[in-house]
């Protein structure tokens, strides 16, 4: 009986050795192909939803940022237009360098998404103080999420007020306002974020992933 067992327990060693690693390979190809097939990730997981279940609207996606993050004021593009030429606000870039180098508001600063409080303020120092600030980012999700984290730490370094742009650069470039790109030149290109996200954007024929290379103007 003992050698019985022995052997028994040899051939389970051997089925061990012998399947595991092809099923690890197995179960890694299948991730991989799940992430070709799903592509890039989405801006914010708590907006997945809207993908799944429909196809949302730029206002949907505003109210549920704006439910989200009660603690900052959201202002309507319409509004930072008409202030800007009595009180021009500090304008915050809340994307990735790739989306900045296609477009932006003219004077933004950008700004890493996961940047500390300190990071920002550093960058905002020498004119913050008594001034509006306003984050933007493609649909307000990042904004909103940075403008939330650093609001306590740039009041307290002397900011008037801190606010997330409506709809983001998104919104902004549907109400067809001003952008500039890299030589700070008039575009009417905007970066979609992704294929999904870039949905939002009312004039497909504009979307851009990268800034035109052709421009000599």
């Amino acid at each position: 009986m003992q050698l019985w067992m022995i052997k028994l327990g040899d051939a389970f060693r051997l089925m061990h050795k012998t399947l595991v690693g092809p099923m690890l390979l197995v179960l890694a190809l299948a991730f991989f192909m799940l992430i070709q097939v799903a592509g890039p990730p989405v801006q914010a997981a708590g907006l997945f939803d809207y993908f799944t279940e429909g196809s949302p609207s730029l206002s949907d996606v505003e109210a549920d940022i704006e439910s989200r993050f009660p603690e900052i004021e959201h202002i309507a593009p319409e509004s930072l237009t008409f202030a800007a030429e009595d009180d021009p606000p500090i304008l915050i870039d809340v994307r990735q360098a790739d989306e900045y180098a296609v477009s932006r508001l003219n004077g933004a600063i950008r700004i890493d998404p996961d940047a500390s409080s300190q990071e920002v303020a550093a960058q905002t120092k020498d004119r913050i103080s008594g001034r509006r600030v306003v984050f933007y980012c493609s649909v307000g999700e990042r904004s909103s999420r940075l403008a939330n984290r650093v609001k306590t730490h740039l009041i307290a370094a002397g900011a008037k007020s801190v606010h997330n742009l409506k709809g983001g650069i998104f919104a902004w470039h549907n109400r067809q306002q001003p952008l500039v790109d890299d030589h700070n030149l008039p575009t009417p290109y905007v970066h979609p974020f992704n294929s999904q996200w870039g949905k939002l954007v009312a004039r497909q024929s504009l979307l851009r992933y990268k800034p035109d290379a052709n421009r000599t103007d």
